[in-house]
């Protein structure tokens, strides 16, 4: 059970991931499930980097979840924001839509 659990993590990290604003080329949409979104807080600006990683890892998992292979359309906002704690110097918001490509 742990080897397949341990597959199936492994293969969120698969999920196509496209950034508004960079030239690529994407296979075709089959369906838009949705926005996926999340808030995160460094605890240093060289630390934001690895921030919006880790954001990206768990946007592929919101979009396994809702059933797609993919995001499309994903931005990064660094600074305040309204889902993380005021106190947060260094704020991280990712978000994108996530989508099915035909395989």
């Amino acid at each position: 059970s742990t080897r397949k659990e341990s597959s199936a993590a492994s293969d969120v990290y698969k999920r196509q991931v496209y950034e508004s604003g960079q030239p690529a080329e994407m296979g075709t949409i089959e369906e838009k499930l949705g926005t996926v979104q999340v808030a995160l807080c460094s605890s240093s600006k060289l630390g934001t980097k690895a921030v919006k990683a880790h954001g990206l890892i768990m946007l592929r998992k919101q979009a396994d979840n809702m059933g797609g292979n993919g995001i499309i359309e994903v931005t990064t906002d660094y600074g305040p924001h309204k889902d993380i704690d005021e106190n947060c110097e260094y704020g991280v918001f990712v978000s994108g839509n996530a989508v099915v490509f035909s395989e």
